[in-house]
């Protein structure tokens, strides 16, 4: 509603979705299922995320369609409570570190090596995202230095009002890196069992930072994903050997005022 949205696809755990299933007959809530979603997983169309979502659903995919509109009160909300914390006016960098699937994550002593390399530019960085994974269970806490924490406190909208006012957004294959690229902000992707080029919105200024594993991209494997959620037979090297300094390059590109454009980047 808040969205403009003539459908409404809306978080589990907020009020208005409370709301929706007390009014609402059992038959108005569908939670569609991608095939790697199901038990066993199916093997993964070689599509563009949005195409499956769309071929779940028996719909034609349209990206170019997709808009976010934030309410001005929320947009001032965000503005006012980012002067708190960069009265300066620094460069700002949002990161989301997950959680996800862990083969999907980037080791965390790779992040606090990156957001302190970071830092040390005079940037300010907010450090985004739950401490609940894709099976809604708790997981500790990341503390990384140098950045501002601001996990569980931002619900869909204010992210996407905090994306709005950001120079860079950097992380993981996963829902704010989705919102950053539809948005258009200059957006770095670490990627690994996914290709980043089937993850990002068409529109996206992004680099896709991925290792050189043999194995990347095998979640769209015709037979199925080589990895589970947990692991993989390669130890997950395909995030472990993304390197900090990759992430830097990119994030120095970016805040030189490199536009990456649709024909993403691929460092190695």
């Amino acid at each position: 509603m808040a969205s403009r949205l003539c459908d409404a696809a809306i978080e589990s755990q907020s009020s208005f979705y409370r709301f929706l299933r007390y009014v609402c007959s059992p038959q108005c809530h569908y939670c569609p299922l991608l095939p790697d979603e199901r038990i066993p997983p199916q093997s993964q169309p070689y599509l563009h995320l949005a195409e499956v979502f769309a071929q779940v659903l028996g719909i034609p995919a349209d990206l170019p369609s997709v808009k976010f509109r934030v309410p001005e009160r929320v947009r001032g909300n965000m503005i006012k409570r980012l002067r708190a914390v960069n009265p300066q006016g620094r460069p700002l960098i949002v990161v989301h570190l997950g959680p996800s699937w862990p083969v999907r994550e980037w080791p965390k002593e790779r992040w606090i090596e990156l957001v302190e390399k970071i830092a040390a530019t005079g940037s300010v960085i907010i450090h985004i995202g739950t401490d609940f994974d894709s099976s809604m269970r708790r997981v500790p806490p990341r503390l990384m230095p140098s950045t501002i924490y601001w996990v569980n406190s931002l619900n869909v909208i204010n992210t996407v009002a905090l994306l709005e006012q950001a120079n860079v957004f950097i992380g993981i294959d996963s829902g704010p890196l989705h919102i950053a690229t539809a948005l258009g902000i200059t957006s770095i992707g670490l990627f690994g069992p996914t290709v980043g080029r089937l993850r990002v919105h068409p529109r996206a200024s992004a680099a896709i930072i991925t290792g050189r594993a043999s194995c990347l991209g095998c979640h769209h494997r015709s037979t199925g994903p080589r990895h589970w959620r947990t692991g993989c037979t390669n130890d997950i090297v395909c995030m472990r050997e993304i390197a900090a300094d990759q992430v830097l390059v990119a994030v120095t590109r970016a805040l030189n005022g490199t536009h990456f454009g649709r024909e993403l980047s691929k460092s190695k």
